[in-house]
């Protein structure tokens, strides 16, 4: 998967990254239901352990990504914002 942005395209640009968040959110969710089927078939406890760490490092990666996308949508939007504030203020200056 990848993020894929043209200029002056900023509304595009936040929609497409809340739905890369929702799409890894939805694989991460699948990852850990495919996990869940395994767990029970562990045969010591120096493998349970060992998926346990390795499960905690998965969810860890999950949420930072997803905050990640969250944080770059917000910034995204934000700057919209900003930019639709300077042109409507350009805009002014000149219809006098």
């Amino acid at each position: 998967m990848y993020i894929k942005a043209s200029s002056g395209s900023l509304d595009s640009l936040k929609a497409d990254l809340d739905a890369r968040a929702s799409e890894y959110t939805a694989v991460l969710d699948g990852m850990y239901g495919d996990k869940a089927s395994l767990s029970g078939g562990w045969t010591s406890d120096i493998s349970a352990a060992a998926h346990g760490a390795v499960d905690q490092k998965l969810i860890e990666a999950g949420r930072a990504l997803n905050d990640l996308l969250m944080k770059m949508g917000g910034a995204v939007a934000e700057y919209h914002a900003q930019m639709a504030e300077n042109e409507r203020r350009a805009a002014s200056v000149w219809s006098i």
